[in-house]
């Protein structure tokens, strides 16, 4: 199926359509969405959210991803790098609104930390 550029939110996006140029959208009644063409992660907006683009020509079959280089794996960490300080974080809320906190990993070598917080109570989206 072919992919149409679109508007997301003010930034212009790649919306998988139908031959008609309208949103396939899945059993959710959601379209399949992504920020910029080679990008393998898709996402799942709304079709009130989506607004044609202005100039988008029409829909069009996407290149693929460009293939990853050797010393990168899918977990994005590059192999043999020489003085990296690698930080890892992430959040969490249990409940919406509800408990909320947040972690972080710092991986220097041989030497790892993690730090974790507790925030109090919010949402997913603080």
């Amino acid at each position: 199926m072919p992919w149409q550029k679109m508007t997301f939110r003010n930034d212009q996006v790649w919306v998988l359509v139908d031959e008609a140029g309208k949103p396939v959208l899945d059993r959710d009644g959601r379209a399949e969405m992504k920020y910029r063409e080679a990008d393998t992660k898709s996402y799942r907006p709304g079709p009130a959210n989506l607004t044609a683009a202005a100039g988008a020509g029409p829909p069009r079959e996407l290149a693929s991803a460009p293939p990853r280089s050797a010393g990168t794996p899918s977990s994005g960490r590059a192999t043999g790098t020489v003085g990296a300080l690698e930080v890892w974080t992430d959040g969490a809320c249990s409940g919406n609104p509800g408990p909320m906190g947040i972690g972080v990993v710092v991986i220097d070598g041989d030497w790892r930390d993690e730090i974790s917080e507790y925030l109090g109570v919010g949402t997913n989206n603080i």
